[in-house]
């Protein structure tokens, strides 16, 4: 994103490029700092100093080599609508750069401009099929010399909200354009503008072969307080050598205590702005000639990585989480990160059922064409840009090039209204349209294709009209609640990624006259807040627990509404940036009489709802103003299952750019609890998992959390429909390096429209967000219980109906499965690498290390199953497949993958 060069230098005036070379002298190579120095921050917290680059004792060698690579980086939008970034990456920056490369073809080899790009870009965009013929031939013919390349990654992502095998999928650009022009995969990535990312990402690389990665933090903002060369860690234990610095790239001028004789300069443009003039390039070689005993290389990344591996310098390990600072923007769009949370799981559940079915001899089309669109599409959902970078001026103005100063941007109550009528925000709006665009095509494929392969299997089992067919996405057997057309059904012993023929007993909830505020109910004794909204007590009869902090100024399930004064939004921006930047969290233009206002919403009307599967009660407000028509919560008790379900809805929510954000509040009594989060990658103890300068109050979290007490019983809960979390407090507009939760309470986000820039300014519909909390007994393992609990919410048995007609299935039939819970398979199918034979994937989740066996399904015949990395190379010798079942050993949180033969 481009921050601060946007509002300083106006937006693609011909002086931006100018203005960048003046901030960055070390990076672009001007000279003096012409920038105010009022532009820079002074924090009003200390600063951690970053650790050293050099291990104890240690000294640093001296530089003897320069490897310079130049590159840009992209926005996929952004500065301009998604589709005119597009063009100018395939038209404009192409013609830059065969430029420079072809005025280079006289020099020797070694003297030649090089440059490199994400893989996405380059694969769909630049290579598609609206490129010219003229040009593409140009394209790939500097891919197949190496004037032009890829890194092993297909654009900068917000790690924190992807899922597994997504990431892997979004591997498969770079790869296919390696194979295609006659290179070995890439082993080292980049990732520009996101200050960090979750510790998936060294399981992910070193997984895939990729030994590599360059980092480079928004240069506004604190940076994760790293050495700038080290081991990265993951929670499976895997590493990858990890270059981070506090700019998109890297000075040519080494840093002190550089621990490796071969040092990084990664020159970098600005956001979508191609390869750099033919005379920074010449200010590079002048600046280097000018050093005494070193080398220079114009290179690729792939080459550095190369020397660095060799000369395997002596660096620091470093085992954590980076927990992202910029991650609250994703719930300005609510209704989208919800597609996207409910969605990507049924993603290797698609691929999985279709194989299965060809297994149980039912003939089905391919499921790879869909698969990968949908994956491609749900890559770009979670691609860091999203929108606009500012409403109003510049390309996203009416006319498309007018400039309005700064202070005329931020618009609030009637004067956004009125401006919002007028157009203003037309073309801003746009930008998130077609972001959202990414995720609803997912939506539709995996939908669409899902319930045709169901309603395929439906057709063929056997079994009498009416009944219900029952299919358990997941590779262990359950039971549990299944919804079917409004109404619930239990479903026992649902077979590991099978199904099921049972009688369709669904009823219908009734009312109730006692609308008591207690609720006894068969798992818990339930005491609801009639001014709150929520629960005041919880009893958990097996126990006589009480799960319900009776401390907390909240109770269980209520809905919260937070306004943010000007004065709260200028503490957190001057804590989390070193640069002045008003796209990041300040709000400028904002009325100094507004001020912080929490506004619990009360009036709640009660109603108390019976049937044979749950009890459930519904609270509800009318009055809701001024953040909503109305509010509901839902909070259900199955009669089978010993869980607590939440259902928040929001009808007609205003549209307002005043600071603001919505929560869940959960306060739990759970005493001095250990806080487990099943962040992206594996379980992060908040206590010792996270590296200094990350987020401390919102995480992204892929499946839940728990808190476990010092009698080691505890509380789970799982945000089904919302990736953010905070613990303690609410965590909108705070930032601190040692933040711990003091108080046993986890908050549920619900929207907030943090960002200036990027994201929308306000939210605004009708939507509902889902959580599930449930007790953690003595004994559970709670990494086991966490990840079990959380897939089977996330993950819910799903349900059609039977025409009776069908004579080729038996009524009731096994998948494949697992020989313990908390191991994921997501892919079994078609491999995207291209090899012959069947993708089978499994992805640890539990935190637990050791053998596990793989039970396959159906006639399908495999006699061996060989190991491969998660970009489809072979990484071991071929086990035998004996009996339909495969056994192999897999770490905790980490993946191993084969193709059955």
């Amino acid at each position: 994103m481009k921050t601060l060069l946007s509002l300083l230098s106006g937006r693609y005036k011909g002086n931006s490029r100018k203005f960048a070379q003046c901030i960055f002298p070390a990076m672009l190579l001007m000279a003096a700092l012409q920038a105010s120095a009022q532009t820079y921050i002074k924090s009003p917290i200390p600063v951690p100093a970053p650790p050293s680059n050099l291990l104890p004792g240690k000294k640093a060698p001296a530089v003897t080599d320069i490897w310079v690579v130049f590159k840009t980086h992209c926005d996929l939008g952004y500065t301009m609508s998604a589709s005119a970034v597009f063009k100018k990456y395939r038209e404009d920056m192409m013609d830059n750069a065969i430029r420079l490369i072809e005025a280079d073809k006289k020099k020797p080899v070694d003297e030649r401009f090089k440059w490199t790009i994400a893989g996405w870009p380059m694969k769909v965009d630049i290579l598609g099929p609206l490129q010219t013929p003229e040009r593409k031939l140009k394209v790939e013919q500097a891919l197949r010399e190496g004037a032009i390349s890829v890194h092993a990654l297909p654009a900068t992502i917000e790690s924190d909200v992807m899922e597994l095998e997504d990431y892997v999928r979004g591997l498969e650009f770079s790869s296919q354009i390696a194979r295609e022009y006659g290179h070995k995969l890439p082993i080292a990535a980049k990732m520009t503008d996101v200050p960090a990312h979750s510790w998936l990402l060294p399981t992910l690389l070193h997984h895939a072969g990729i030994k590599f990665i360059q980092i480079g933090c928004n240069y506004t903002v604190q940076p994760m307080s790293l050495p700038q060369l080290f081991w990265w860690e993951g929670p499976d234990g895997s590493k990858v050598l990890c270059n981070y610095t506090p700019h998109y790239g890297s000075g040519v001028k080494p840093p002190e205590n550089w621990p490796s004789k071969n040092y990084l300069a990664v020159i970098m443009t600005h956001d979508n702005e191609g390869p750099p003039p033919s005379n920074e390039i010449e200010a590079v070689q002048k600046q280097v000639a000018d050093m005494k005993g070193v080398r220079l290389h114009l290179a690729d990344l792939e080459e550095y990585a190369k020397a660095l591996l060799i000369e395997n310098p002596q660096v620091p390990t470093i085992r954590g989480d980076m927990v992202d600072p910029w991650i609250h923007g994703v719930m300005a769009m609510p209704q989208e990160s919800k597609t996207a949370r409910n969605i990507r799981p049924l993603e290797p559940a698609l691929d999985v059922l279709n194989t299965q079915l060809k297994a149980w001899g039912i003939a089905t089309s391919s499921a790879a064409p869909s698969l990968a669109k949908a994956y491609e599409n749900s890559m770009l959902f979670s691609e860091h840009t999203f929108g606009a970078w500012a409403p109003g001026t510049g390309f996203f103005s009416k006319d498309g090039k007018t400039e309005v100063p700064v202070a005329d941007r931020y618009k609030y109550n009637d004067d956004f209204i009125k401006a919002r009528k007028e157009g203003f925000y037309e073309k801003f709006e746009s930008s998130f349209k077609d972001k959202a665009r990414y995720i609803n095509i997912t939506d539709s494929i995996i939908g669409t294709n899902f319930n045709a392969r169901m309603s395929l299997l439906a057709k063929n089992v056997k079994a009498s009209a009416g009944d219900l067919l029952v299919y358990n996405p997941l590779p262990w057997m359950r039971s549990g609640v299944v919804d079917f057309n409004g109404e619930k059904i239990v479903a026992e012993n649902i077979p590991a990624n099978g199904y099921k023929v049972i009688k369709n007993t669904a009823t219908t909830f009734t009312s109730t006259s006692d609308n008591t505020a207690i609720l006894n109910t068969k798992f818990y004794i339930a005491k609801f807040d009639k001014k709150k909204g929520g629960i005041i007590s919880l009893i958990e009869k097996a126990t006589g627990k009480e799960l319900v902090d009776q401390h907390s100024n909240y109770v269980l399930g209520q809905f919260l509404h937070e306004r943010f004064s000007y004065a709260q939004t200028e503490d957190y921006h001057n804590r989390n940036y070193v640069m002045n930047n008003p796209l990041a969290g300040l709000k400028p233009n904002l009325p100094k009489d507004i001020s912080y206002l929490a506004t619990r919403l009360t009036d709640w009307k009660m109603k108390t709802e019976h049937s044979p599967v749950a009890d459930k009660v519904t609270l509800v407000t009318v009055n809701a103003n001024p953040v909503a028509q109305s509010v509901s919560i839902e909070f259900t008790f199955p009669k089978a299952f010993s869980y607590v379900d939440v259902e928040w809805k929001i009808n007609n929510k205003i549209p307002n750019t005043v600071p603001e954000g919505g929560w869940l509040c959960f306060p739990l009594n759970v005493d001095q609890p250990k806080y487990l989060v099943g962040r992206l990658g594996g379980a992060m103890d908040l206590a010792k998992d996270q590296i200094v300068g990350g987020n401390r109050y919102l995480y992204g979290v892929q499946t839940g959390a728990s808190l476990i007490g010092s009698d080691q019983s505890g509380v789970g809960i799982c945000a089904i429909d919302a990736p953010l979390l905070s613990f303690g407090q609410p965590g909108l507009w705070k930032y601190d390096y040692d933040y711990f939760p003091k108080q046993p309470s986890v908050f549920v986000n619900l929207y907030n429209n943090m960002w200036n820039t990027n994201f929308p300014y306000w939210t605004e519909g009708s939507w509902s967000e889902r959580v599930r909390i449930w007790s953690v007994k003595q004994g559970e393992k709670p990494s086991e219980n966490l990840a079990v609990q959380s897939w089977e919410a996330r993950l819910p048995l799903m349900a059609m109906a039977v025409a009776g007609n069908g004579k080729k299935l038996p009524a009731e039939q096994t998948g494949i499965s697992v020989s313990r819970k908390g191991v994921l398979i997501t892919a079994y199918g078609n491999d995207p690498d291209g090899n012959y034979g069947t993708l089978l994937r499994l992805w640890e989740q539990a935190g637990k290390s050791g053998e596990v066996t793989v039970s396959l399904p159906g006639h399908l015949h495999f006699t061996k199953a060989i190991p491969v990395n998660l970009r489809g190379e072979v990484s071991g010798k071929a086990i035998p497949v004996k009996n339909e079942k495969i056994i192999c050993e897999i770490k905790e949180f980490g993946p191993v993958s084969f193709i059955l033969e």
